[in-house]
């Protein structure tokens, strides 16, 4: 199954890295700042549809910030 990694923002930069992980290989596919940009990159890759896998535990991980994050809070 291919896994959809969506990795915390880095300090000071917006946006998530956005990985795709199947079992021959690991890649970046680009830079999401929102649900749309996301399914987008999703779809470059070939990954139609996926808007009703976002919630999906084990189908994408959300590191350290939750779903639908985009920007680390500021205190």
């Amino acid at each position: 199954m291919t896994l959809v990694i969506v990795e915390p923002p880095f300090p000071g930069e917006h946006g998530r890295r956005v990985i795709v992980r199947c079992p021959e290989a690991e890649r970046c596919i680009g830079i999401a700042h929102s649900d749309q940009e996301l399914l987008r990159l999703l779809d470059k890759v070939g990954l139609t549809g996926y808007e009703k896998y976002l919630d999906v535990p084990g189908a994408v991980e959300w590191r350290e910030l939750g779903p639908h994050q985009w920007e680390r809070p500021s205190y």
